[in-house]
């Protein structure tokens, strides 16, 4: 069997580049055609802008308003906002434990768990921010909390 030529191996690298640039453009044409549509339809504009707040890719339209001012609102206007984590769970049980991030949680009102929980992103489904049962939010925090501690453990002991 003969051996291989180099035109053999530079025909095999102009595929995957040819493969790589018709990749590029199928995604530049893509996004190209998904902007056309938003400019054209406000509805889904507003679906597409969610969207890419939701998965932390563009800044949500909350932080880019100026204090103060809710949307279609006068400037100086009261401004609804969740409330913020008021705590570090994974801090606290690493400086405490378990036993302790527990009783802390338990003086944490409901809104606040909720915000824990959405800070640290403990539930990535958001089942929990349905629930009204503090007990079930922090049994949550704690698993979660517990269970990221813990995480690679298991080879510890090689």
């Amino acid at each position: 069997m003969p051996p291989r030529s180099k035109s053999s191996k530079s025909s095999s690298d102009n595929r995957s580049e040819t493969l790589e640039s018709k990749e590029k453009s199928a995604v530049g044409s893509f996004l190209r055609g998904l902007a056309l549509r938003a400019e054209a339809d406000a509805t889904f504009a507003v679906h597409i802008q969610s969207a890419l707040e939701e998965s932390g890719l563009l800044e949500s339209r909350e932080s880019r308003r100026p204090s103060g001012r809710k949307p279609g609102g006068r400037p100086g206007s009261p401004k609804e906002s969740k409330p913020t984590a008021p705590l570090d769970p994974f801090q606290v049980f690493r400086e405490q434990g378990q036993a302790s991030l527990r009783e802390t949680l338990e003086k944490v009102d409901l809104e606040e768990l909720h915000a824990i929980v959405r800070k640290y992103r403990l539930d990535p489904a958001r089942i929990s921010s349905r629930w009204t049962r503090s007990e079930r939010v922090i049994d949550l925090i704690v698993d979660q909390v517990t269970a990221y501690a813990r995480h690679g453990q298991a080879f510890s002991h090689l």
